[in-house]
């Protein structure tokens, strides 16, 4: 007798049944009897033996009960302790040409990286054992401090590492040449913010001068699409006051269709308290958990969505023991939105000797999503990470903090039910 892993789901619409297991994230038809075994817990050898070895490959049934949760542990541990690759987000500049109002970098001093810190930082790099290095390039504005980035590129090659980068810009300034000079640099991803079309883009995606900022960077855009091969992330901003997420979609659709690129949502939360001290616009205000599962669900039913769960096995910067973000004076931290907070480096470049372990230790311990009991056993645990690792350190003495879920959670048989009908109709 087998047992029914803890990430299966399994359902019935109308006449059709269906099964998905969350660790695999395999999603299957299935007919009458085989359902009927599953909900009855009799899966047997009794079965035809290549059924058998396809349900045990896909986690839908397991030899032993904690055979699945310890195969994802397996994984989880893996990716926060890759040896092979050193991750760095650098923030050569705190200095933005746009203001927006959600921007959790709002009020904090601007910093432009001297010449010292970056060549101490290059220095680190050099001395580093792995021969990968993977950059994302971040600030504030990166692009106004691109003489950095050529520098330190350049440095990263010489020293005969792979480098392999990212950059995360407004798009203004990314003019084709610089465009073609992030390329040498073997850039293969670029994401750019897109908050509505022109003049909804332009209300929250504000430049400093107040120019319009929307036909400057689709112009820029379409260069990257048409005349080379990295791949545009676009992001649209979601709070409850503004979603323009389908019109981003749709003009991009419309003007980019079969081209390299992804249109995704994000969820504007105040993590930082920041938001709290701006006056309300209309972009200010987060999402809650339902207000996420009505958009999701908008998504599907409205705009025939074809979009499935991923699996979030790879954990991010603050769990991974050779990942670090780099403010412009040398600071390391573990989170992309601690950069704007001392209190919270784990070194600096120019005192190297001076580690706070027991910080560095909180972030890569506390609040684990593998000793959280409630996560372990939740059926869609690999499709949602356990959340943002920071938000759930950040809440352990929180007695109403609850679960930074994933949209799936109690959602998902109606999801993957839109997801069958509008990839098989």
């Amino acid at each position: 007798m087998y047992h029914l892993s803890r990430f299966n789901t399994s359902w019935q619409k109308g006449g059709d049944f269906f099964l998905h297991n969350s660790l695999s994230n395999s999603f299957i038809k299935l007919d009458n009897s085989l359902y009927d075994l599953l909900k009855a817990k009799k899966i047997t050898d009794k079965l035809p033996i290549d059924l058998i070895e396809y349900l045990k490959k896909n986690y839908f049934i397991i030899d032993n009960i904690d055979d699945d949760i310890n195969q994802f542990r397996k994984l989880f541990t893996i990716s926060r302790y890759r040896s092979d690759v050193l991750n760095l987000t650098i923030a050569p500049t705190t200095f933005c040409n746009f203001k927006c109002p959600y921007c959790y970098e709002e009020g904090i001093e601007y910093e432009m990286m001297d010449t010292n810190t970056e060549k101490e930082i290059c220095k680190y790099i050099n001395s580093s054992q792995e021969k990968n290095v993977a950059i994302v390039w971040y600030g504030g504005e990166p692009l106004m401090a691109f003489d950095k980035i050529v520098s330190i590129s350049n440095y990263v090659i010489k020293c005969g590492k792979y480098l392999k980068t990212s950059i995360v810009t407004n798009g203004y300034l990314l003019t084709n040449e610089k465009v073609e000079i992030l390329k040498s640099y073997n850039v293969k991803n670029i994401q750019i913010t897109i908050d509505g079309i022109e003049l909804e883009h332009d209300k929250t995606r504000v430049h400093i001068n107040g120019k319009p900022t929307f036909w400057k960077i689709i112009e820029n855009i379409s260069y990257i699409l048409n005349e080379t091969d990295i791949f545009c992330s676009i992001r649209v901003n979601i709070s409850k006051q503004k979603n323009e997420f389908q019109n981003v979609l749709n003009f991009f659709n419309d003007k980019f269709g079969g081209l390299r690129y992804n249109v995704h949502s994000a969820f504007i939360r105040d993590s930082s308290g920041l938001l709290q001290k701006i006056k309300p616009l209309s972009c200010n205000e987060g999402m809650s958990f339902q207000d996420k599962v009505v958009f999701q669900r908008t998504s599907y039913t409205k705009n025939n969505s074809k979009q499935y769960p991923i699996l979030k096995i790879n954990d991010c910067t603050a769990r991974s023991l050779n990942s670090f973000v780099i403010s412009p004076s040398g600071d390391f931290f573990k989170c992309w939105e601690d950069i704007h907070n001392k209190d919270l480096a784990i070194f600096n470049i120019h005192r190297s000797n001076k580690i706070r372990n027991n910080l560095l230790n909180k972030y890569l311990f506390s609040a684990d999503v593998l000793t959280d009991e409630k996560c372990i056993k939740c059926n869609i645990l690999p499709i949602c990470g356990g959340g943002c690792p920071v938000s759930r350190i950040k809440s352990l003495n929180n007695a109403d903090y609850d679960h930074d879920c994933d949209v799936y959670k109690n959602n998902i048989e109606e999801f993957l039910t839109y997801y069958y009908e509008n990839t098989t109709n």
